[in-house]
């Protein structure tokens, strides 16, 4: 840990109310002035650059609707000044492509990064499903469902991005799953998933009591994102 974050960790745990007010404040702030905070780099104390993913989480979970074209075009030029440390540009770029629904340049892109033997983030394992992504080389998520620890947080994530592009996932999939440890996953969900590579899409339609498998509950005092009952977070459900 370097001085300056020793410095930032101090300053949140004296201040740690203000800092989850920051957190709860950026759940209904506009998306503009979230988007001014990452152009400025002026982070509200105790808040740091370090919470730009917590920040980015907010933009695209709770203000999606807010995102016109020219919001969406201030995100870009960040991207290309550089603004962001890696992780949150590598983040940033992903949730662009599904946003405008560019599955060539998300593929290209998810492929750039594998190729240098980095481990996808759960956003872009999301936005694989989510997007529906047929490309063989996406289809590679089914190796992030084999038993190995350092997989571990992935394998839900990857199953249900796989139950969501369905059949088109090939055989192989359906096998990875079926062998798939269950401990940890719902054994619904195991079975949705199976249930898609199993029948077409004509027997499916999408749900309409959520967005893509999740919706955002509004009941409590922080927003929250749910995965939804009735599809059990796939976004798809049989047709009657």
């Amino acid at each position: 840990m370097t001085a300056v974050e020793l410095r930032e960790d101090l300053c949140r745990l004296v201040d740690e109310r203000r800092l989850y007010a920051i957190f709860k404040e950026w759940q209904i702030l506009p998306a503009g002035e979230l988007i001014s905070i990452l152009e400025t780099g002026m982070f509200p104390c105790p808040t740091f650059r370090r919470d730009t993913d917590q920040l980015l989480n907010c933009l695209f979970d709770f203000h999606q609707q807010e995102l016109n074209e020219v919001l969406t075009e201030r995100l870009w030029r960040l991207l290309e000044v550089g603004a962001l440390e890696s992780p949150n540009d590598i983040d940033l770029r992903f949730r662009l492509y599904v946003r405008e629904q560019r599955t060539n340049d998300f593929v290209e892109y998810w492929v750039k990064l594998r190729d240098k033997r980095s481990l996808p983030s759960v956003a872009s394992i999301e936005g694989a499903g989510n997007l529906r992504v047929m490309d063989k080389r996406i289809i590679d998520l089914i190796r992030l469902l084999q038993p190995y620890p350092r997989l571990k947080r992935y394998k839900r994530p990857a199953m249900i991005a796989l139950g969501k592009i369905g059949s088109s996932a090939g055989p192989e999939a359906a096998r990875a799953i079926e062998q798939l440890d269950e401990r940890g996953i719902p054994s619904e969900q195991r079975d949705r998933a199976l249930q898609r590579f199993l029948t077409t899409d004509e027997e499916w339609k999408r749900c309409d009591a959520c967005q893509n498998g999740i919706f955002v509950d509004r009941s409590k005092e922080w927003m929250r994102l749910q995965e939804c009952s009735e599809c059990d977070g796939f976004g798809w459900i049989p047709q009657s």
